[in-house]
């Protein structure tokens, strides 16, 4: 994230794998939370979570959004977890901390 403060302020954070990899993100959703709640991006979210506990899991970790192919399942756990399902015209919040990288940027 500290490269692109200097492109927008609508950054999000997202990460994830195929279905089918038994691997979890949780320290990276961790650490884009903290990002989120200090400013620093506004939305984190994961992909492709297909099983309905590992989307609670995620949920619990503090992701605000899942894409996954299993639409009906995330909108049940949604609507149990009395939580709100995002509309079209929601938006991302902008983040609103600079951020500089300890990284050099090749990107110019």
């Amino acid at each position: 994230m500290g490269m692109l403060y200097r492109f927008t302020s609508s950054r999000a954070y997202g990460t994830g794998s195929s279905s089918c990899i038994p691997k979890t993100f949780y320290s990276g959703i961790e650490a884009a939370v903290t990002g989120d709640e200090n400013g620093e991006n506004g939305l984190v979210y994961i992909w492709t979570s297909e099983k309905q506990t590992s989307m609670q899991d995620y949920i619990n970790h503090g992701v605000q959004g899942i894409m996954t192919n299993r639409a009906a399942f995330l909108r049940g756990l949604v609507i149990s977890m009395e939580l709100t399902i995002a509309k079209l015209s929601d938006s991302i919040s902008v983040s609103t901390k600079i951020v500089s990288s300890q990284n050099a940027c090749d990107c110019s």
